[in-house]
């Protein structure tokens, strides 16, 4: 059966009622299908369109000069396979997207981060202004161990 995009769907995703949305329903169901289905289809359907409207959202510290660039890669064996390089030229920063806009926002007092652990038998609320203190203070410790820009750090955490 064939369904017409939710509207949830078409504000987000203007182009979605290009494609044609397939569902499990019966004919005679009057169920349409779940707006969460229409985007996943819409991402495998046209990922590179997807994905740039999912980038539109974020901010970029340089833009993207294209979502994504397809090429060929040779092995040292001289076995040739495809490569994808997504947002290739733009630079983004994870934190900033993620916490700092938040804050500068006026959404500081909003709950960023649920902690919920069942072995604890605790839960814990994080705003964004509180998660912003914690990672400056993190990238403080990071700072004063040595650990310089485009160094990659592992961080272990137990249970």
């Amino acid at each position: 059966m064939l369904a017409h995009p939710h509207p949830k769907v078409l504000n987000r995703f203007p182009h979605a009622h290009k494609y044609k949305i397939l569902t499990t329903t019966s004919p005679n169901s009057t169920m349409s299908s779940h707006p969460q289905d229409e985007v996943q289809h819409y991402s495998l359907t046209n990922p590179e369109s997807f994905w740039a409207e999912q980038a539109s959202h974020l901010y970029w510290h340089k833009k993207p000069s294209s979502t994504l660039t397809r090429t060929s890669k040779s092995l040292k064996s001289g076995i040739d396979h495809d490569h994808w390089e997504w947002f290739p030229d733009g630079e983004i920063s994870t934190c900033y997207n993620c916490v700092d806009r938040h804050v500068e926002a006026g959404h500081g007092e909003h709950t960023a981060i649920i902690w919920d652990s069942p072995v604890a038998k605790t839960k814990q609320k994080f705003t964004y202004n509180q998660l912003q203190k914690e990672v400056e203070t993190f990238a403080g410790v990071l700072r004063e161990e040595g650990v310089k820009k485009g160094d990659v750090v592992l961080i272990y955490s137990e249970l």
